[in-house]
């Protein structure tokens, strides 16, 4: 297999680094908090030391730790997440921080690192063709909106020859396992946002790649008065080929959706939200649907249907006010989303994980739905549609179905219905177990639980599994039976009817 390898000829830097555009701030960066040579095991040792509040998860080829809130540089912030790689190493902090928090932040920031950068456009891989390639994404630098400090020197600097070569060796064994090709080819060009960018190949882009990184990078989002987002990340290698993990790609998000077909939908259930979401599109101009129904309070029941214009990459999704239009700039997302393709039952079912890791509030009265910091792990089901005479709430019908009549939505609707209806929180423990599937029988066990007013994530269906004398579940088929037998699944399928 061909490796290409990485021209370091100080021109070539310099002209690349012209390219993008940045200034050269120099401090060392770490939050004092959490420094660098933090691992997750010892994190969580200390925190259960504590006692605190924590939720610990395998996040891809590494581990996540998050915190409902925490303080950042001796500053009040909530929804803390941690993540680690495989190695247990740190790798990035976020946060969310409340209006009250920015401005205290924001001095505490240049306190310890200094002015800002007055510009920041990173050299990013590109999902949009089968063949490897890089270009320098949009200006991220706002002032008042968006702020950047980054290390000294970029990776070509910073980095020794051995180790950009290890990072450029397992890199490219990754993408290549994931069908992307690695061409030498004369650079191009490729709209960014409506800007036409230098589009980098082979040997190139790697270069290029070095020297518009930069191994530390802080960043905060969040203008005056509302709510931002705190985020340091490390440039670390990628995972080894060698360990035996995959490397997600933004493509496996656009192959997810569209091998599942017409016929299926993607919702998923919390103790906060009923969602379902689909997209399409390019990475850097596609679109997103998003469907949400609330739990019902004192003031009636809350439901929304959007489509609105999203970019995405291999860690991120970003939301953006709007419809979807070919070349428009986009300047600041009202909501950013980490994401995870997920196997369960041995690797025989996928899941989608979505993570809100930034929101921008409004007002004091913008309605909540996703938790910062809380994961929704999202399951296909098959459009099941239900006959139109059901309808016991028609606020959320209304609501749904104006955005849209399609039969995924209108699945969607029922379901979300049923789940609210019929909510139920067990204590594995002390309740009894027989009855809590008998309402509602449907083609998965996901849809089941849901159907049933249960939280269908395999956290929860582990914890009933192991509690009805079924260890070490999975999700696998046999499990899944035997589980829906012992909490009293009626034998055939109910339907929505």
């Amino acid at each position: 297999m061909k490796r290409f390898a990485c021209g370091l000829l100080a021109v070539g830097l310099a002209v690349s680094l012209a390219g993008c555009g940045s200034s050269a701030p120099a401090w060392d960066m770490e939050v004092p908090e959490y420094p660098w040579t933090l691992t997750c095991d010892e994190f969580a040792a200390s925190l259960q030391e504590q006692g605190a509040d924590y939720d610990r998860q395998q996040s891809g080829a590494g581990y996540s730790i998050t915190l409902p809130e925490g303080t950042l540089y001796s500053v009040p912030v909530d929804a803390v997440a941690l993540y680690f790689n495989a190695d247990q190493m740190l790798e990035s902090v976020s946060a969310s921080v409340p209006a009250a928090s920015r401005d205290s932040l924001l001095d505490a920031l240049q306190d310890a690192l200094g002015e800002p950068a007055d510009s920041y456009r990173p050299a990013v891989i590109s999902g949009l063709s089968q063949v490897f390639s890089v270009y320098c994404s949009s200006e991220m630098v706002q002032d008042g909106l968006s702020y950047v400090w980054h290390s000294a020197r970029p990776l070509s600097e910073s980095w020794s020859d051995e180790l950009r070569a290890q990072f450029a060796e397992q890199l490219q064994y990754n993408y290549e396992e994931a069908g992307v090709q690695f061409e030498e080819q004369d650079a191009g060009t490729i709209a960014v946002n409506g800007t036409e960018q230098t589009q980098w190949y082979g040997s190139e882009a790697f270069d290029n790649y070095f020297a518009n990184n930069w191994e530390l990078v802080a960043m905060f989002q969040g203008a005056e008065g509302e709510d931002g987002r705190f985020t340091m990340t490390r440039t670390m290698l990628p995972p080894d080929p060698r360990r035996g993990y995959g490397y997600p790609s933004a493509d496996d998000l656009n192959e997810l959706f569209l091998q599942s077909g017409d016929e299926v939908f993607w919702m998923g259930c919390t103790d906060h939200v009923a969602a379902t979401v689909s997209l399409g599109g390019a990475q850097g101009d596609g679109w997103i649907n998003l469907c949400v129904v609330l739990p019902p309070d004192e003031t009636g029941s809350w439901a929304s249907y959007a489509t609105t214009a999203a970019c995405w990459d291999k860690d991120s999704i970003a939301l953006y006010s709007g419809q979807p239009s070919a070349g428009q700039k986009y300047i600041l997302p009202y909501k950013i989303f980490d994401w995870d393709i997920v196997e369960e039952a041995g690797g025989d079912k996928t899941r989608l994980d979505l993570t809100l890791v930034y929101q921008a509030r409004s007002g004091e009265n913008d309605v909540i739905d996703f938790i910062p910091g809380e994961t929704v792990s999202f399951y296909p089901l098959p459009q099941i549609l239900p006959p139109a005479e059901v309808d016991p709430d028609r606020d959320i019908t209304l609501a749904l179905n104006n955005g849209s009549s399609a039969p995924s939505t209108r699945t969607f609707t029922a379901l979300a219905q049923l789940y609210w209806q019929r909510r139920q929180t067990p204590d594995p423990e002390t309740a009894d177990l027989s009855g809590l599937l008998a309402q509602y029988r449907g083609s998965t066990i996901v849809e089941t639980f849901i159907g049933n007013g249960l939280n269908p994530s395999l956290e929860h269906r582990a914890a009933l599994a192991e509690a009805a004398g079924i260890p070490g579940y999975t999700g696998t088929d046999d499990q899944d039976a035997r589980l829906m037998q012992a909490l009293g699944a009626p034998e055939t399928l109910t339907g929505l009817g």
